[in-house]
């Protein structure tokens, strides 16, 4: 939940399959691509084999959100939250992507 609105942190369907592409299976996560599947297919498809690694992601990035939009009173402001090798780009409540952090950025 975010401390402003009372809402659990959402994570978009390109934030997923971006965390299981750089961190899980790329090989898998290529193959939907290359199928032209959008990115809600490609979750919904890798949802099963990695269920229980993506419920631990999702976990981890809420409780560490968490603390930042109460500490630092940023709810609706879009920020970015490191976390281990990775950059979680939060915007307004929801998890939009997954950079890795040697991943230069304007």
């Amino acid at each position: 939940m975010d401390a402003a609105s009372g809402r659990e942190l959402g994570f978009t369907s390109h934030a997923l399959v971006r965390f299981m592409e750089r961190y899980l299976d790329r090989d898998a996560v290529e193959q939907l691509r290359r199928r032209g599947l959008a990115d809600g297919v490609i979750a919904r498809s890798l949802a099963a084999p990695f269920g229980a690694k993506l419920d631990s992601f999702r976990a981890e990035v809420r409780t560490r959100a968490r603390r930042s939009m109460r500490s630092r009173a940023i709810a609706n402001i879009p920020f970015r939250l490191k976390f281990g090798g990775m950059r979680i780009v939060i915007d307004h409540g929801r998890c939009v992507t997954v950079l890795p952090t040697d991943r230069m950025t304007s």
